[in-house]
Formats: structure tokens, C-alpha cells, sequence
């Protein structure tokens, strides 16, 4: 009986064991690494869908819709298996849970070995590896994006994500956003700035300036004095006066005066043609029935009062801020580990860059007369060459994929991976990864001399 219960307290302990073993191989961890890079590889080649179209079911079928309609066999293949949505599916999160927990079994051996700085480069390494992991994590789980938001002087915009936030602008030259909450508590932000754009992990970043118009139409006449109807184009209510807005540069709007018998077509540019950069301008023409050439055209930068058929139309010119509002709360964390993985690679190097100088010179010295006449492996002379290249590729590659992560996310407001070179250097780096996965391992023999 007490043989029994022996071996059955001792089955979990091995079973523990054995599943600590398979952890701690270098094949394992160099497996998980290959299978992510070959997804990587696969995301970098496929399109993706970005994840603001993904949290909505009917942009993303929109979406799905539009790349199947302009896509070849193995797009179509790609689609139907779900291959657009790698970084969001089930099989990408559940390699880099696994590759959390292979990095967490590598650090705890790592810290058994003997305290060398070739120890403490690889810890390092792995180390920087988890917090990006951890960052990633945390970004999926928390982080949310609301894009072209149109802040014009004196109107309030409250936020989506953070209802109790509102935004509202409060200069235009140079651009400075004041975000306030509802308990009274306010902050002014500068989205120019990755330092001062930033207020508890919420990020303003500025998308450039585009016009909204407010138009006002008065007869000319005196005995005809009053108001003229304006009606926008696509709607049937007519107004005394009406605010035409632009999203964006190239768009084009316009309203009709029916008394009148015009129709004014209004585009948006970010400059008048040879005008200064920052100052919006509108491009308004005027097309009677029947014709197709316009009778007016004519860019204003600013407030303008035009004449047509006994009517004045003034237009009044106003600049709205187009901005994007970003809440990452992993982004800090994701960088901090890739740097913390680059120094550690880095380290390693140098310190194997200076062992093997050494090793070189002592065995120059006192095995010189013994290597006379033999034959060179010049194979292994060439392993040894270049045993660094390796990482010091991944190090540079890190290095560059760390760097447009930050330049996108804090300068540009763009998600992580969301452009096709950030998810090549991805696939890169992790081709590298899984390449180099033993050469920074340390032996006992290596730290010992």
C-alpha cells in the first residue's frame, strides 16, 4: 500500500520534471521560434486586417469583401482560411504564450549558472524578450484608437473609448489640444510632441489641418433684402445657413441655392496652389443648369464674399485640427523590453568578441611551432569567423524594428505592425531568433575560463 501511494505522489513530481526538461531545451524554444517566424513571414506576405476594422463585424466583412474582389487564387485560399487575421487568431497568441513560458523556464536556469557577464548578457536578453511579450499582451488586452477627429475652435468632443473625456481645441497655431475630464480636472496637450502629446498613457497625435466653411447668402438689392435658401447637395432641408465640413484633403462637398438656380461645388486642399504650407484652402466653383464648365473658380484661404447673379455668398473660413487619440498602456513596456534584448545581445558580443580575441592569442603563442604543416580546417576557421553575424544581424534588426515601433506609435498614432515593412522586420528579427536560439546560451565550461 505504501509502495502505491509512493508512486502516486510520485508521478506528478516526474511528470513536472520531465515537462521542465522539454522546456529547457534549446529545440523546444527554437521550434516555437520557427513556427512564429514562418506566421510572421505569412502575415508580412498576406494582407492584414487592421484591428480597428476587426473589433467592427461590418467593416471587417466590408473589408473581407473588397480583398476577395480584387484577389487571385491564393489570396482567395488565404482568406477563406483566415490568414488576414494572423496576429489576432488563436494560433499566434498561443505560440507566444508558450514562448512566454519557454523564455520564463530558460531565465530561472539561467540564474543556476555562475554570475559572468555572459550570464548576465543572456538573462538580459531573455529578460527583454518577456517584457515585450508581456507589453504585447497587455496592448491587445487594453489599448484603443478613434481616428480623424475633426476639432474645430469652440466645439466639444467627447471621446468614445472614454465618455467622461472630451476634447476641444485650444490654439490652432501652433496646435494645442485641451483634454478635460468630467470631474473639472483638464490638461493642454501638444500632439507635435511625443513627450507633451501625452496625458496618462493618452496620446494625441495631429493629422494636419483641413477647412470647414460656413455659408450665408443676402440679395444684393435692398428692396429684395432677406436671407436666401441654401440646400445642401444630397439633402432635402434648406437653411439660411449652413457649415459644410471636410474630413480630409480632396474631398469635395457642395450645396445649391434653388431661387437662384446655382450650384456651388466646394473641394478641399491642404494648400492653394504655390500657397504656404499649414493653411488650408478651398477650391469653389459655380455651375449653372445645363452647363458642365464652371463659371466660377476661385481658391479662398480665408474669409471671402462672392457675387453671383445679384447674391452675395460669404463664406466664412474656419481651420479644423484632423487629430487621432491613441491609448496604448503597452507600448512603454514593448519598447523597454526590446531595448533591454538589444543591450543584452549587444554585451554578449562584445564580451565573446573578447574572449575569443584572447583564446586566439594564447593559442597563437604557445601552439605555434605545433600547427606548422598541418592542415587548416578551414571550415571551422569559418564557423568561428563568423559565429557573430548571426547576432549581430538579430541585434540590428531588433534594433530597426524597436525603433519604427516607436516612430509609428509615438509620432505617426499607428498600431503596432500596422505597415508592411514593420511586419517584414517582424518575420526577420524572428528568423533570426529562432537561427541564434542556442548561440547565446552559456556553458558552464565557457564561463568558467
Amino acid at each position: 500500500m505504501r509502495r502505491e501511494m509512493q508512486i502516486a505522489t510520485r508521478w506528478p513530481i516526474q511528470a513536472l520534471d520531465a515537462a521542465w526538461q522539454i522546456a529547457s531545451e534549446t529545440r523546444t524554444l527554437r521550434a516555437v521560434l520557427i513556427a512564429m517566424a514562418g506566421l510572421a513571414f505569412l502575415a508580412a506576405w498576406i494582407p492584414q486586417m487592421p484591428a480597428a476594422v476587426a473589433r467592427e463585424p461590418a467593416a471587417a466583412a466590408r473589408w473581407t469583401a473588397a480583398q476577395m474582389a480584387g484577389a487571385d487564387g491564393p489570396g482567395l485560399v488565404a482568406n477563406a482560411l483566415g490568414l488576414s487575421q494572423i496576429y489576432l487568431g488563436l494560433a499566434w497568441r498561443t505560440l507566444g504564450a508558450a514562448l512566454f513560458v519557454l523564455l520564463a523556464v530558460h531565465l530561472a536556469a539561467s540564474r543556476q549558472q555562475r554570475p559572468t557577464s555572459l550570464a548576465r548578457a543572456q538573462q538580459a536578453t531573455i529578460a527583454g524578450g518577456l517584457l515585450v511579450l508581456t507589453g504585447l499582451w497587455i496592448s491587445g488586452q487594453a489599448a484603443w484608437q478613434e481616428e480623424d477627429i475633426l476639432l474645430q475652435t469652440g466645439r466639444i468632443v467627447p471621446l468614445v473609448h472614454q465618455p467622461d473625456l472630451s476634447l476641444q481645441v485650444a490654439s490652432i497655431h501652433p496646435l494645442r489640444v485641451r483634454m478635460t475630464r468630467a470631474g473639472g480636472q483638464e490638461v493642454v496637450m501638444a500632439p507635435a510632441s511625443p513627450w507633451q502629446g501625452a496625458w496618462r498613457g493618452i496620446r494625441v497625435v495631429g493629422r494636419g489641418f483641413v477647412p470647414s466653411v460656413t455659408v450665408r447668402a443676402t440679395p444684393m438689392l435692398t428692396a429684395t433684402a432677406g436671407a436666401v435658401l441654401l440646400q445642401p447637395l444630397g439633402s432635402e432641408q434648406r437653411m439660411t445657413e449652413l457649415t459644410l465640413e471636410f474630413a480630409a484633403s480632396q474631398i469635395e462637398s457642395g450645396f445649391a441655392a434653388p431661387e437662384q438656380g446655382i450650384v456651388f461645388r466646394l473641394v478641399s486642399f491642404e494648400r492653394a496652389p504655390g500657397g504656404p504650407d499649414g493653411q488650408p484652402a478651398l477650391l469653389i466653383q459655380t455651375f449653372e443648369p445645363g452647363e458642365s464648365e464652371p463659371g466660377l473658380s476661385e481658391f479662398i484661404t480665408q474669409d471671402t464674399t462672392i457675387a453671383v447673379r445679384g447674391v452675395e455668398y460669404r463664406f466664412r473660413i474656419d481651420q479644423a485640427a484632423r487629430v487621432d487619440v491613441i491609448y496604448d498602456p503597452g507600448a512603454p513596456i514593448v519598447l523597454a523590453g526590446a531595448s533591454v534584448a538589444w543591450i543584452g545581445i549587444v554585451v554578449w558580443l562584445a564580451r565573446r568578441r573578447g574572449r575569443s580575441g584572447r583564446g586566439t592569442e594564447s593559442q597563437s603563442a604557445t601552439g605555434a611551432d605545433s600547427v606548422i604543416g598541418e592542415r587548416q580546417d578551414w571550415r571551422a576557421v569559418w564557423r568561428a569567423a563568423s559565429a557573430p553575424a548571426g547576432p549581430l544581424l538579430m541585434a540590428l534588426t531588433l534594433g530597426v524594428l524597436a525603433g519604427s515601433l516607436w516612430w509609428g506609435s509615438w509620432r505617426e498614432g499607428a498600431y503596432w505592425l500596422e505597415t508592411a515593412a514593420q511586419r517584414w522586420l517582424l518575420a526577420v528579427t524572428l528568423g533570426l531568433a529562432s537561427w541564434q536560439a542556442g548561440a547565446l546560451e552559456t556553458s558552464d565550461d565557457e564561463a568558467s575560463s
